[in-house]
């Protein structure tokens, strides 16, 4: 059966617009980025911590553990499989840009977030190559 997602965006014809391919892969990776862990008490696993380390990333071990984070939150959404992570701290600010490498449909995606206390919110992608 196909997965229909909905985002919470509405189309000119007043319905809520559905998203599909990489619009939807992008859509799960930034709710399953945004969710603290242990919100769904059915569901506790998903979600992730990241957040916590914000206040602490000037050495490698804490963006390691950010860059590991990401990795095994995003391996829960099985319709593209993450290939690398980077986390780039911003200078001055208590926020890091995360760019996510990943395999989807034969198709291999840079997505790019940036990440604050505040939210997290989804910077922009682009395609690299044919895996």
């Amino acid at each position: 059966m196909k997965e229909i997602r909905f985002s919470n965006l509405v189309s000119p014809s007043g319905d809520f617009k559905r998203l599909e391919g990489l619009d939807a892969i992008i859509d799960s990776y930034q709710k399953l980025l945004s969710i603290k862990r242990g919100t769904y008490p059915f569901d506790p696993e998903i979600g992730t911590e990241i957040t916590k380390y914000l206040f602490d990333l000037d050495d490698d071990v804490t963006r390691e553990l950010v860059k590991d984070e990401v990795m095994e939150t995003l391996s829960k959404e099985d319709r593209a499989s993450v290939l690398n992570v980077d986390v780039i701290p911003l200078e001055n600010q208590k926020a890091v840009y995360i760019r996510v490498v990943s395999k989807v449909n034969d198709k291999k995606v840079e997505i790019n977030f940036h990440l604050s206390p505040e939210s997290l919110q989804f910077v922009k992608y682009r395609l690299l190559e044919d895996v």
